[in-house]
C-alpha cells in the first residue's frame, strides 16, 4: 500500500494527487491501495505541495508564472513539488514519463501505463518558456475537446486560449463537408456557448491551465450580436440592424458586414462611440469571468478592411489600435481589474503604430501571429531580416516568407517593452500536407527553438485538437521543447517512437519520412 499526503488543500493539488493515485494503481495493481489524506506535516509517502512547503529555494522572479517541477522520489515515497499549484500536477505527469509511461493522443486508449514499480526519481526543472499552449480549433466533439484538455495537462501546456466554441464545435456536429457520409446531429450552439464553454473553463481551472478568452469574440459581441448567430449572417438570413451600420468600417465604398461575417468585420476606431462600446464589453467579459488570466482584445479576423473614412485615413490601424488597448486598460486601473490583456501583431496589425504608444506596458502580452509566414525556415540567430514591407492602407502585400514576418515583428518590438508570445498554426492546416509529418515535426521543433532568438516568452498553438495522425510525435516535440530547449531531437524520436511502435520503431520513421 502507498500512501499520498497533500501538504496543502487546493482544487489543482488535489486533483494532482488523485492522478499520482490512479496511475500507481494502474502501475502496480498488486500493491493494494494507494490513500490520500491532507498532512502538512507528513515525513513520509509521496508528498505533493509547493516548493515553499519543503523549504526548497525558488528560482524564478514569478513563481505563478513559471513552471517549476521538482522530483525527489524512491520506489516508496517523496517529494514532488511545483512553483504553482498546476506545476505541482505537471510534477506528476512528469514522475510518471520518467518511469516509462508514455501519452501519445488524447483519452485513455492513447497512454502507454507499463506495469512495473517505481523507479528512484530526481528531476528539477523550471520550464524555459513561461507560455506554453494551444486553442480550441478545428472541429472537434464536446467529448474531444474535455478528452484534449486532460490531455494538454500531461503534456504540460500551461494556458488555452477558449475562443468561438460554437464557430468550431458545430462543425463537428454539423459534419460540414461530410453531410452525405454523416448527417448533422442534433445540436444547440447556445448550450455549447454558455454550458460547455462553462464546463471546459472548469476542467481548465481544476488543472490550473490559464485560460485565454476574448479575441474575437469581442467585437461581435460588443455590438450586441450572438456569436450563435455567426452561421445566419454568413447565409444571409440575418442582417445587421440599421443603427449598427454607421460604427462599421467605411471599405471599398461603404459600411457593410465585411464576407457577410461578424468576426471579419471592422469598426470605425476613429469613432469613439464604437471604441467605447469595445471598452464597456472587455470591461464586462472581465468581470463575468474574473478567472481568466487573459483577456484578448482582438480586432477582426481578415485583412484589408480597415476603415478608409477621413478621419480613420490620418492614423495607421495599430496606432488607433493602441488607442483603445489604452482605453481598455485606463478603465481596468480605474475599476481594480488586475487581467492582463493580449493583443496581436496580425494582418492589418502586423505594420506598426507610428504615433501612439501603450501607457501601461506590463499589462499587456503583444502575440506575434504569422499567419502569412512560409513554414520553409525557421528564425535562427544568424538571420539576415530585409527592409520592412511598406504599409498601403487595404492594400499591403502580405510576407512571403518568415524573414520578411519576422522584420515587421521587430519594429513593433522597438515601440512595445513587454513581453511578446507567439500565436502559431503549425498544427492549423500543415500537418495536413505531410501525411507521414516528420518534415513537420521537424519545422515544429525548430521553430520552438525560434523563441531564443526572437526574444519571445513562448507560444500558443491556433490548430486542431485532433492532430494525431499518423501519431502525435508533432505535438509532442512541440510541448517538450518549449519545456526544455535543450533536448535532443533524435533522442526525443526516439523515446517516442521505439515505445509507440515497438523493435520496429526505426522501420516506421524510415517509411513516414518517405510519405
Amino acid at each position: 500500500m502507498y500512501h499520498i499526503y497533500k501538504m496543502r488543500s487546493n482544487t489543482t493539488i488535489d486533483f494532482a494527487a488523485e492522478e499520482l493515485k490512479k496511475y500507481l494503481r494502474m502501475m502496480m495493481p498488486g500493491k493494494g491501495d494507494v490513500t490520500i489524506d491532507l498532512k502538512p506535516d507528513a515525513k513520509d509517502g509521496f508528498r505533493v505541495g509547493l516548493l515553499e512547503d519543503f523549504g526548497i529555494p525558488c528560482e524564478s522572479d514569478d513563481p505563478y508564472q513559471d513552471d517549476i517541477v521538482h522530483i525527489e522520489t524512491s520506489e516508496e515515497g517523496g517529494i514532488l513539488a511545483g512553483s504553482n499549484p498546476r506545476s505541482v500536477l505537471f510534477a506528476v505527469y512528469r514522475l510518471l514519463k520518467l518511469n516509462g509511461c508514455r501519452f501519445f493522443y488524447p483519452g485513455a486508449e492513447g497512454e502507454y501505463i507499463p506495469m512495473k514499480d517505481l523507479e528512484p526519481t530526481s528531476y528539477h526543472k523550471m520550464a524555459d518558456h513561461r507560455l506554453r499552449g494551444h486553442s480550441l480549433e478545428g472541429a472537434a466533439s464536446l467529448e474531444q475537446t474535455l478528452a484534449y484538455i486532460d490531455f494538454h495537462a500531461k503534456e504540460e501546456l500551461n494556458t488555452f486560449s477558449l475562443l468561438l466554441v460554437d464557430n468550431y464545435q458545430t462543425k463537428y456536429y454539423n459534419h460540414l463537408h461530410n453531410e452525405q457520409n454523416r448527417p448533422p446531429e442534433e445540436y444547440d450552439g447556445k448550450v455549447a456557448e454558455s454550458q460547455w464553454r462553462a464546463l471546459y473553463e472548469c476542467e481548465l481551472t481544476k488543472r490550473g491551465i490559464r485560460i485565454i478568452s476574448g479575441e474575437h469574440d469581442l467585437i461581435p459581441t460588443a455590438l450586441g450580436l450572438e456569436m450563435t448567430d455567426l452561421q445566419l449572417y454568413r447565409s444571409g438570413q440575418k442582417q445587421i440592424s440599421e443603427d449598427l451600420v454607421p460604427l462599421l468600417a467605411f471599405a471599398r465604398g461603404r459600411r457593410h458586414l465585411y464576407n457577410r461575417n461578424i468576426i471579419d468585420t471592422n469598426l470605425c476606431y476613429s469613432n469613439p462611440k464604437a471604441r467605447e462600446l469595445i471598452v464597456n464589453r472587455a470591461v464586462e467579459m472581465a468581470q463575468e469571468k474574473p478567472y481568466l488570466d487573459y483577456l484578448g482584445v482582438g480586432l477582426a479576423d481578415s485583412s484589408r478592411n480597415h476603415c478608409e473614412c477621413e478621419e480613420c485615413c490620418k492614423k495607421r490601424p495599430s496606432d488607433w489600435y493602441v488607442m483603445l488597448l489604452n482605453e481598455v486598460d485606463a478603465k481596468f486601473t480605474e475599476l481594480k481589474i488586475p487581467m492582463r490583456i493580449l493583443f496581436s501583431f496580425y494582418v492589418d496589425t502586423m505594420f506598426a503604430p507610428l504615433e501612439e504608444r501603450l501607457n501601461n506596458p506590463d499589462r499587456f502580452i503583444l502575440q506575434f501571429c504569422p499567419i502569412a509566414r512560409s513554414y520553409m525556415a525557421s528564425i535562427t540567430e544568424d538571420i539576415v531580416l530585409p527592409e520592412p514591407l511598406p504599409y498601403i492602407r487595404n492594400a499591403w502585400t502580405p510576407p512571403k516568407n518568415t524573414e520578411e514576418a519576422f522584420a515587421l515583428f521587430r519594429e513593433w518590438q522597438k515601440v512595445f517593452p513587454g513581453p511578446c508570445g507567439v500565436f502559431e498554426y503549425h498544427f492549423w492546416r500543415h500537418q495536413y500536407r505531410d501525411p507521414g509529418t516528420m518534415a513537420f515535426a521537424r519545422r515544429v521543433y525548430e521553430d520552438s527553438l525560434s523563441h531564443r532568438a526572437m526574444g519571445t516568452c513562448g507560444c500558443t498553438q491556433d490548430g486542431s485538437n485532433k492532430s494525431y495522425f499518423p501519431n502525435g510525435f508533432a505535438e509532442y516535440i512541440y510541448a517538450e521543447t518549449l519545456v526544455n530547449r535543450d533536448l535532443d531531437y533524435e533522442q526525443e524520436l526516439k523515446n517516442y517512437y521505439s515505445v509507440l511502435y515497438g523493435n520496429d520503431w526505426e522501420m516506421v520513421v524510415s517509411y513516414l519520412k518517405r510519405v
